[in-house]
């Protein structure tokens, strides 16, 4: 989950250095990444004063 949440951040900041996570957890795959954007964008996820990835 937190990987997840990083990588939403990562996005809609365009700052790809919130993707960085500490061990033991790791960062998602790109295909990974994508969906959980994709699937963010399909229920209207904001992050309101960033623009959307």
């Amino acid at each position: 989950m937190i990987p997840a949440m990083k990588h939403a951040v990562a996005s809609w900041s365009g700052d790809a250095q919130w993707r960085k996570v500490r061990p033991p957890l790791t960062e998602l795959d790109k295909a990974t990444g994508d969906k959980v954007i994709a699937d963010l964008n399909a229920i209207g996820f904001d992050m309101p004063g960033y623009p959307n990835p």
